[in-house]
């Protein structure tokens, strides 16, 4: 059942990815905007760290770590239809344990180092589930598809826009330290 899941999963993010036709009939290739700001927020301490590197953290009996994320989306990319994708390909890249995380949008986006930041991260909206399936190079997280953590895209908004990636399970660690690697929005109809 899991490769099955992981191959629909594969199906669906490559239609996802298909060119998307413009109005003068030509297809356009979808647009990854990357973030324009990291942090890591460490759970036990409330501590805000702005980062080059993301990582989702959680040992049973240990404290959490999560990657906030800035993200700045041009107003021309408003109400197109986008979604999230995490990819780990960096030869330092990796996910192990459950391999798997949440996505939220946040109130309000990280923007400096901090010795506390208010409870919740201020996580909003819950945005779906992730997994990484490979084992060596986990490639591309593919949405976990149940009732409770619905795979789908969402309208782009424009602006400053922030996100919360958290991680699920007693046991995950996800890491990556690429630029190509870690964390996008897909405008799906550019």
């Amino acid at each position: 059942m899991k490769s099955f899941t992981a191959i629909i999963s594969v199906l669906i993010a490559t239609a996802a990815a298909a060119p998307t036709p413009s109005t003068n009939g030509a297809r356009q290739a979808p647009v990854s905007i990357k973030p324009i700001r990291m942090s890591t927020y460490f759970g036990s301490t409330g501590a805000v760290r702005l980062s080059t590197e993301g990582h989702i953290q959680r040992f049973s009996g240990q404290s959490d770590q999560s990657t906030l994320l800035t993200f700045d989306i041009p107003k021309i990319y408003e109400e197109k239809d986008c979604a999230f994708a995490l990819t780990l390909d960096g030869a330092n890249d990796f996910a192990s344990g459950s391999k798997q995380l949440d996505i939220f949008t946040s109130i309000k986006p990280a923007t400096a180092d901090a010795a506390s930041w208010p409870s919740g991260n201020l996580r909003d909206q819950a945005g779906g589930r992730m997994r990484f399936y490979g084992d060596v190079q986990p490639g591309a997280a593919s949405y976990v598809n149940d009732i409770a953590h619905p795979a789908s895209s969402f309208k782009c908004p424009s602006g400053v826009f922030g996100g919360e990636l958290v991680p699920v399970g007693d046991k995950v660690d996800i890491y990556w330290t690429s630029y190509s690697s870690g964390p996008s929005i897909v405008v799906l109809n550019p």
